[in-house]
């Protein structure tokens, strides 16, 4: 197929929607909630280690401005990558977060949504998003163990 665009009953997928259909999938399960709370607490004691305050709460009910400032903190921490520097003043959040997952090499980049991203919270996106931070605190953990 020469076009990039293909052609539903729905209308067009374009090349970033059937990407995330060939997106590599996240091997972890994190939808039981047994593994939210081990993910959430792993988070929590991470940034304790740092003194940078992050309750439990934030981790297994967030708002989107929990998220973002909980993302935001490990990213820094991770990459040196201050949120508004991929896209600048006029860039979306959403567009940030995925511009610095796919800066970071997240290996599951392709499988977040900007819809995951605007609804963080919900019980759909949330599980993903939460393994997600628990994979930059796990990266650091494997660099630099804690001090």
């Amino acid at each position: 197929m020469a076009n990039s665009v293909m052609a539903t009953p729905g209308g067009h997928i374009g090349v970033g929607a059937s990407s995330r259909a060939n997106a590599v999938k996240d091997p972890r399960d994190p939808r039981p909630r047994v593994v939210r709370d081990r993910l959430a607490q792993d988070i929590v004691d991470f940034c304790e280690l740092r003194q940078h305050s992050v309750m439990i709460r934030e981790l297994l009910q967030p708002t989107g401005t929990q998220f973002y400032n909980i993302f935001k903190y490990l990213v820094m921490q991770y990459a040196g990558i201050k949120f508004g520097e991929m896209l600048g003043p006029k860039g979306k959040p959403e567009d940030e977060v995925l511009a610095i997952l796919r800066a970071c090499q997240y290996p599951f980049a392709d499988s977040i949504s900007k819809s995951h991203l605007q609804a963080v919270g919900s019980a759909q996106s949330w599980p993903n998003m939460l393994a997600m931070l628990h994979w930059f605190v796990e990266m650091m953990n494997v660099s630099s163990p804690p001090p």
